[in-house]
């Protein structure tokens, strides 16, 4: 069920419909739209006629024109009071006033232009209800004497949906739940033509208003977001600590010096290793005797810096209309800005031998809008 409720000060009335399971899904209006048939008084059509509909409150006036099937449409009309009125060279000008406008109402007004002069005009009051052929929806018009009439616990505005036939107070009965509640201006929940109080949808003015503990207010600052990210813990990865020259002879790419002692270190950026426990002294006098030979350090021995990196992103949803969504995203790569450093230097007799001179991406952070329609 979809109850639509116009504001009383904008529009003075308010309107509560109920679309039923065999009426097709389509968006929510809060507009009126005003169309029929312009004919002469033989029955024939009349293409080409000028219309006007005049908002009474306001004075805006909005104009079209009867297609060549003497069809003409104001699809997007604001709700309230119109002055209608239609001429063509060779009739009477026809103006009809009174023509009331809820939201979302779709009225059919055909008209008739009697044979005279365009400066003559034939005035009509609307009276009977005007009838939308077009849809198979229910509804009921809450005008806006009645709202004020009506006896309302709380102001509790959602309590009118109750007055729509077929429409009845589902709390505490197994078409409703706890999360089940309507709009965030009353805690009523109904359901109509046996559908559930979840199938309602609330618009005022345009805009969806669901329960304090199912959307609403609440859920303008703490619902519709979405967390996601990448959390990475990783020990440092090996090394090999090389020298700078090649004392086997054998033109190998990655000589290695000779270790006399553990070669741990403190770790730090100017110290990660003992460079001093490497040495090269013993090889470079064996190439000399003509003895040349391998360094005795291994390969992968020392463990190098490791990574902590929390790169997460928040994703809000912020539900305009019901076909108009703003995600907002903030992204934070990084986000404790922790210093990953890299591999320190390996290759002893260098000046970088044993420190790190380079690190991993500080923290970085993008936002983003992106509207959905």
């Amino acid at each position: 069920m979809n109850c639509k409720i116009s504001n009383p000060v904008r529009c003075g009335s308010l309107l509560v419909a109920l679309l039923f399971s065999v009426c097709p899904g389509h968006a929510q209006e809060v507009t009126a739209r005003l169309d029929g048939t312009v004919r002469d008084t033989a029955g024939a059509v009349v293409p080409g006629a000028a219309l006007s509909a005049r908002n009474v409150s306001t004075g805006v006036a909005t104009t079209g024109a009867s297609d060549p099937s003497g069809n003409y449409v104001f699809p997007s009309l604001a709700a309230g009071t119109y002055t209608l009125s239609v001429e063509k060279q060779g009739f009477a000008t026809r103006v009809i006033t009174g023509i009331t406008l809820e939201v979302a109402q779709k009225a059919t007004v055909d008209l008739t232009l009697s044979v005279g002069q365009v400066n003559q005009t034939v005035t009509v009051e609307a009276t009977a209800p005007l009838v939308d052929s077009t849809s198979a929806s229910m509804g009921t018009v809450v005008n806006q004497q009645s709202i004020l009439d009506l006896p309302l616990n709380l102001r509790r505005t959602g309590a009118l949906a109750l007055v729509v036939p077929g429409t009845i107070d589902t709390r505490n009965r197994s078409l409703t739940s706890a999360n089940e509640n309507g709009s965030g201006f009353n805690d009523n929940s109904y359901g109509g033509s046996g559908g559930r109080s979840s199938s309602n949808l609330i618009l005022i003015d345009g805009m969806i208003s669901r329960a304090l503990n199912n959307g609403g207010f609440a859920n303008a600052l703490a619902g519709g977001w979405e967390l996601s990210g990448i959390i990475t813990f990783q020990s440092g990865f090996p090394f090999t600590v090389l020298s700078s020259q090649d004392f086997s002879n054998t033109a190998s790419r990655s000589p290695r010096p000779d270790r006399v002692c553990n070669g741990a270190g403190p770790q730090t950026v100017a110290e990660w290793f003992d460079v001093n426990c490497f040495t090269t002294d013993a090889l470079a006098q064996a190439l000399a005797n003509g003895t040349p030979r391998f360094g005795n350090s291994g390969r992968n021995i020392l463990i190098g810096p490791g990574l902590q990196e929390w790169d997460i992103s928040a994703i809000k949803h912020n539900q305009i209309t019901e076909r108009m969504n703003l995600e907002f995203r903030a992204e934070f790569f990084n986000l404790f800005n922790h210093p990953n450093f890299g591999t320190p230097g390996t290759v002893i007799g260098t000046s970088t031998a044993g420190q790190i001179t380079s690190a991993g991406s500080p923290r970085d952070i993008q936002f983003g809008l992106k509207l959905k329609f």
